[in-house]
């Protein structure tokens, strides 16, 4: 049973196999069949500051649950708390008010594939297309929690628990991963429990029928197919807490490696890219719309993003878009209004393009973080923030 039965009072089939998958878009850069594990093409992502539901990148740990109906569904709300609950889908939409937030969702191994140039590193080869932005809507954990009686001055931890079960074989329990309830239970925070993205139902790929977003966490704590909420003093044992997702030393290896040595990540780190031109795109000379994202955690803003095409010598500030505005002089004022900001920002500028050449580009964030030069090697190779570059070839001449 891997040591998780939550999927059948949730209402899913027992699914260990990879035969019930649902449809996905070709033009998804597919890093693993199973499990699916696929990103956002980058030159498409500038095109729109949400990401459309069948292009947002995809990071699944086992098959896709399968839900028996809508109407089984039932979410459990348990552990220290006085009332625990069990809530189907349509409780959760007609007993709690509805919130909606636009968030940024960035898998923690984002643009692993570059840090793995410095030394061989095990996980999904993320390029940069596993970071997306969508408005989500659902219930507020904290409403949720307070209608359990949660005890706040015993409880210190929210775990969640996910209905996706990895095949026997792989020999670990389902997906499991908490939060701490100090954050669960500050409506500023907005962490939600969501069942529909960019106003449209989960898909099950995203967590369908409703999954937990954590806004400014690392993706892996934003836990699809959510089946039970667990309110608890430790944090969670779960594997993806205990032997996954931590930013080990670059001393450690699998030979020495000491998962207790480091707690599991939580909040993103200020991070930009290139999305247009790809690395080695062949272009001529003249001018050139350089674009991309920039995205940071814990509510705060990006603040500036900076471009150099001559080595990192001089450096260009970008224009911000947020939506369909320029953001550079409203940023500001949000930043001065203590306003809270879990969505990216899209970014352009206009470069003088002299292949071969590499621009370069780094974001800074209004709590003045930057990003590193370059990348801090690290066992799962997470939470690679470096400067991103990306090389410009000449176009070659017909013969």
């Amino acid at each position: 049973m891997n040591g998780h039965i939550s999927y059948e009072y949730a209402g899913y089939l027992r699914t260990e196999k990879y035969d019930k998958e649902p449809p996905r878009r070709k033009e998804l850069i597919v890093n693993c069949e199973k499990p699916f594990n696929a990103e956002t093409r980058p030159d498409l992502l500038p095109r729109s500051f949400y990401v459309p539901n069948d292009l947002f990148f995809v990071r699944n740990h086992a098959p896709v649950p399968v839900l028996r109906s809508e109407e089984e569904f039932r979410l459990r709300v348990e552990g220290i708390v006085a009332y625990p609950l069990l809530l189907s889908l349509q409780d959760l939409k007609t007993k709690f008010r509805k919130h909606t937030v636009t968030a940024v969702l960035q898998c923690a191994g984002n643009r692993r594939t570059e840090m793995s140039r410095i030394k061989p590193i095990q996980g999904v080869p993320w390029l940069h297309g596993a970071a997306g932005n969508a408005v989500w809507s659902g219930a507020l954990l904290k409403d949720v929690l307070m209608a359990a009686g949660v005890y706040p001055n015993k409880a210190e931890h929210v775990e969640f628990e996910g209905a996706d079960l990895p095949p026997e074989e792989e020999n670990r329990s389902g997906y499991l991963a908490s939060i701490p309830l100090k954050k669960a239970l500050d409506e500023d925070q907005e962490v939600l429990l969501a069942y529909e993205m960019n106003g449209e139902i989960l898909s099950r790929d995203h967590g369908y029928p409703l999954r937990v977003i954590v806004p400014g966490f690392v993706g892996a704590r934003s836990v699809k197919w959510l089946s039970r909420i667990i309110c608890k003093m430790d944090s969670s044992e779960g594997f993806f807490m205990t032997k996954d997702y931590k930013y080990l030393p670059s001393s450690m290896d699998f030979g020495n490696v000491d998962w207790s040595s480091t707690p599991p990540i939580m909040n993103l780190s200020v991070q930009c890219a290139i999305c247009d031109p790809l690395p080695d795109t062949k272009l001529s000379q003249g001018p050139y719309k350089v674009r991309g994202y920039a995205l940071t955690g814990k509510g705060d803003h990006i603040m500036r993003v900076e471009l150099s095409v001559n080595g990192s010598k001089d450096w260009q500030e970008a224009k911000l878009i947020k939506g369909e505005k320029i953001a550079n002089r409203e940023i500001p004022k949000r930043i001065t209004a203590g306003l809270k900001d879990w969505s990216w920002v899209l970014w352009e500028l206009v470069v003088d393009i002299k292949p071969p050449m590499v621009i370069m580009a780094r974001a800074i964030d209004s709590a003045c973080n930057t990003q590193p030069e370059v990348p801090l090697w690290n066992l799962r190779g997470v939470m690679n923030n470096s400067w991103h570059k990306v090389n410009i070839l000449p176009l070659t001449s017909a013969l």
